[in-house]
């Protein structure tokens, strides 16, 4: 099925992707190579953890926080479905 004029397909998210996005979507300014883990989250897709992970990606927008950058650990089958998105969650 074709998409509706002005319409566009779903674009996976992923490193590779983040230039495909329209530039009114925010996007990392930041160098995620500098980032360093400040917490761990055992047990991952809380809606806690969502927006906590939206706020400390606002202070690393701006430089800040940038040792905060979240751990997420698990054992459950549903980490091989967040590692093929590369760990990237929209709030």
């Amino acid at each position: 099925m074709a998409d509706a004029p002005g319409e566009t397909s779903p674009i996976r998210l992923s490193v590779r992707s983040l230039s495909d996005l329209r530039e009114a979507i925010a996007r990392p300014r930041y160098d995620r190579a500098r980032l360093r883990p400040g917490i761990v989250q055992i047990g991952l897709g809380n809606f806690h953890r969502a927006h906590q992970a939206w706020y400390l990606h606002r202070l690393m927008q701006q430089g800040l926080a940038l040792d905060w950058a979240i751990l997420g650990a698990g054992c459950a089958r549903r980490m091989r479905t967040c590692a093929t998105g590369y760990w990237r969650r929209t709030v």
